[in-house]
């Protein structure tokens, strides 16, 4: 006969369930090695039962070293219960032992981390309740995931999800859509709790983020995991994990392998758009701080080289980092006086990005750059090229975009600009009216 007598509580009070240490006993014998018992504690509460019910069933359906082992399980007790492994402690507990700086132990943590969520994820489990307390680590390599109360299981036939319920979760690691609705979630609100528990691990503790105390590239990869809108995330766990360990071995290392200008040489000479080369360009463009390094990372000169299928491909691949790339390109641009011929190409280069990228908040941005680039110069050709993007645009979502960059000209700059405003978008158009009756009024 095999008994299970627990003693003291052990991890975190739970939502449901409560951990405690235990010993099985088997025909009066105790075993010497120790397990943890999950009791749940309130059987009359139905939620609570089916949520116990369902992380067993999910525990026991999957098979894989970074999630915790259901090794026996008795739901029919007057305190249902299961038993799995002790673990030393939780990842909570590892953030107290100062893992700042450490980048070559959070490398180890994190991808064990990350192994154990990507299957769960290839099993069509999203957990939907990651945070350090529910990682249970022996060592930086070994580790498992727990509590899966919370994991919603996509039915592949169907579509549909399993589980129901509204704001279920832990708030501090929640996605913006799982604080919406928790039925309606997909294997990217794990992504946003991960950036969640890796801004954690790097800093030691998670009120609100605070991007300046990050490195850069991890700064990049962060803010990438929590993004509001899903689509903006990294889409899977085997893109984060390359961005994450291309920022974790340069911390490491110290060094950089490839200039910027080394890359861009390349790509210009061999005319070679792969995902290999375009990979050595992101990584080096994730891993340096675009506004303080601008001199020395030379984006201008990457942005005026680059052929334009480049550029496409980086932004379908980092349509955020491109963002980034093309605001500080903006910057060095409209900040000093060019000489006449190249403030031409410039002003060309704006109009070839724009025709050519999908991107619109990029198009907008560059609508501006011509805007205020060819009113500073007194260049005729940058004007026009201007007035052909500003014509161009029919979309309602690029309309108000581009009025948001172009609020920032100054009257006269304004003023210059919009000498002829026919053939406009009627978004554009009711905007130019309201700014020149503004400042006919201001006159007065």
């Amino acid at each position: 006969m095999v008994v299970y007598e627990y003693s003291e509580k052990i991890g975190d009070e739970g939502g449901y369930g409560q951990v405690y240490l235990c010993k099985r006993v088997v025909d009066g014998v105790a075993d010497e090695a120790d397990f943890a018992m999950k009791v749940l504690k309130d059987t009359s509460d139905e939620e609570s039962v089916s949520r116990f019910k369902k992380e067993v069933r999910l525990l026991r359906s999957i098979n894989h070293p970074g999630i915790v082992n259901v090794i026996d399980y008795n739901l029919g007790d007057e305190e249902p219960f299961y038993i799995m492994p002790l673990y030393k402690k939780s990842l909570k507990g590892y953030l107290d032992e100062q893992l700042i700086g450490n980048y070559a132990r959070i490398k180890t943590i994190f991808n064990a981390l990350l192994d154990g969520v990507e299957y769960l994820h290839s099993q069509g489990i999203s957990h939907r309740d990651l945070k350090p307390a529910n990682i249970l680590v022996n060592s930086d390599s070994d580790l498992a995931i727990t509590d899966l109360g919370l994991g919603l299981k996509i039915d592949s036939e169907t579509t549909r999800l399993t589980h129901t319920g509204n704001w279920m979760g832990t708030i501090l690691y929640m996605s913006p859509e799982q604080l919406r609705d928790s039925k309606h979630v997909d294997e990217r609100t794990d992504i946003f709790s991960l950036g969640k528990i890796l801004y954690e691990c790097v800093i030691g503790e998670l009120r609100f983020i605070d991007y300046n105390l990050l490195p850069s590239g991890i700064r990049y990869v962060v803010g990438r995991c929590v993004k509001d809108n899903p689509d903006d995330r990294f889409q899977n766990i085997n893109d984060l994990r390359n961005a994450l360990n291309s920022s974790l071995d340069i911390l490491i290392g110290g060094i950089v392998k490839d200039s910027l200008k080394d890359i861009v040489k390349k790509i210009v000479s061999t005319n070679d758009f792969s995902s290999t080369i375009m990979r050595r360009l992101i990584d080096r463009l994730i891993n340096v701080s675009l506004k303080k390094e601008q001199d020395e990372i030379q984006i201008h000169e990457m942005i005026m080289q680059l052929p334009i299928e480049a550029i496409i491909e980086l932004n379908k691949q980092e349509p955020e980092l491109t963002l980034q790339v093309i605001e500080t390109y903006i910057e060095d641009v409209i900040s000093q006086g060019w000489p006449f011929n190249y403030t031409d190409d410039i002003g060309d280069r704006c109009k070839e990005i724009f025709d050519n990228i999908n991107n619109d908040e990029v198009k907008a941005k560059l609508i501006y750059c011509a805007g205020k680039l060819g009113i500073s110069h007194n260049r005729w050709h940058v004007n026009d090229v201007f007035n052909e993007m500003l014509r161009s645009i029919v979309e309602g979502d690029l309309a108000f975009l581009t009025i948001n960059e172009l609020d920032k000209l100054a009257e006269y700059e304004f003023k210059n600009a919009f000498r002829n405003s026919s053939g406009l978008n009627p978004i554009i158009q009711n905007w130019v009216n309201e700014k020149e009756s503004e400042y006919e009024q201001s006159e007065f």
